[in-house]
């Protein structure tokens, strides 16, 4: 059995209801006299949420009949005087009201059939559906009007509804992952290093907490060369999405150490000589115990400093560059001429790429005898 069918049953064993409420009512009813009926007397709310709210308007139509009529003129309320609600419903009523036309027969006087319409003010039913799923949930109410004014029959007004837990949305968005890294560079002098990161986090417009993984995760030992990691963010329906940065190990440059060779040596000054001479340095780069030659790194540069005191943490007054080195039988080697520098002490610094790998404080003599250390 369909559920309209079902609720026209219902419909019908109510209008008996009706009936036999009518002999326990009969003060409230006159033989052959004027009519009162609702334009609708049943409404299907159909499936609703546990303690959803609906409102339903109930109209009434007047109508003339016999001679035993309502007041000329009268404003009638439409009131309930009786319902039949489900035990986890509610329901408010706001009475309706019926002003009876000014042409309306008056008592003993028959119907003309040309009589105006009444005025109506419909009746307000707010409903609240229980909070327990089910099915064929009826509200019905019994209306009468007020003043001792009496019509021919009873009105009932019934309200079905189905009460249905909705199902929850489905969610389809995938979270969305935050203080994910732009990318990370770093060295090692072995075959891998470990590298950490803050994890990133991720939000979700259903699941407050959705996770967040890495492959690899962070705390990881990274091969040499360039490794992406991938971070996922799923939610508790199974949405996910990824994004990724690169992880970029490189072998660190091996420190350079360099060693000056006679002329020069470990003392401050490590050499004093006469300016304008010429002073052949020689100088050994290692790394890692490795020598350096011209296959493993650039030529070295000699910078010169002047310095204000002879000392090896002279403040500097001056500088100038004072060319390459040159690769000669197995040693980086430069002549340095010193007719430019002029009398006093000067650092000699040798650079590669940058990178201060030897020093060493000379003193000079203006041109005459050689003083005690070395001659040139």
């Amino acid at each position: 059995m369909s559920l309209a069918t079902a609720r026209r049953g219902i419909v019908l064993g109510l209008a008996l209801t009706l009936a036999v409420a009518g002999t326990a009512l009969a003060d409230e009813l006159k033989a052959d006299a004027d009519v009162l009926t609702g334009t609708q007397n049943s409404f299907d709310l159909g499936e609703v949420a546990p303690g959803a709210e609906r409102t339903v308007d109930v109209d009434f139509v007047l109508g003339c009949k016999s001679t035993n009529h309502l007041t000329t003129g009268a404003s009638l309320v439409v009131d309930e005087t009786s319902r039949d609600i489900p035990a986890d419903g509610e329901l408010i009523v706001a009475p309706g009201e019926v002003t009876v036309p000014a042409d309306w027969p008056a008592d003993d006087a028959g119907c003309t059939g040309s009589e105006s319409a009444a005025t109506v003010t419909p009746a307000q039913l707010d409903v609240t559906a229980p909070m327990t799923p089910g099915a064929n949930y009826a509200y019905t109410v019994f209306f009468a009007l007020s003043d001792d004014e009496t019509v021919s029959n009873m009105i009932a007004t019934t309200i079905y509804l189905d009460v249905v837990v909705p199902e929850p949305p489905v969610d389809t968005t995938a979270p969305e992952i935050h203080g994910l890294s732009g990318g990370l560079e770093t060295t090692t002098t072995g075959a891998s290093k470990v590298v950490t990161w803050p994890d990133p986090t991720a939000t979700d417009d259903v699941d407050p907490a959705p996770t967040v993984e890495c492959t690899p995760p962070s705390g990881s030992a990274f091969d040499l060369g360039t490794t992406t990691v991938t971070c996922t963010a799923t939610d508790a329906s199974g949405n996910s999405s990824s994004d990724t940065f690169d992880v970029t190990v490189t072998l660190a440059a091996p420190t350079l150490s360099g060693t000056w060779g006679k002329p020069l040596d470990n003392a401050v000054p490590a050499l004093t000589g006469r300016a304008g001479r010429t002073v052949p340095l020689k100088l050994a780069i290692a790394a890692a115990g490795h020598a350096q030659g011209p296959a493993d790194i650039a030529a070295p540069a000699l910078l010169v400093q002047s310095l204000a005191t002879c000392a090896a943490d002279g403040a500097v007054t001056g500088m100038r560059p004072a060319g390459s080195f040159a690769w000669s039988d197995g040693t980086w080697q430069l002549n340095l001429d010193t007719s430019t520098i002029g009398a006093g002490c000067v650092r000699l610094v040798a650079r590669v790429a940058g990178e201060s790998i030897a020093t060493a404080v000379i003193q000079l003599a203006a041109d005459g005898p050689t003083s005690n250390k070395a001659k040139t």
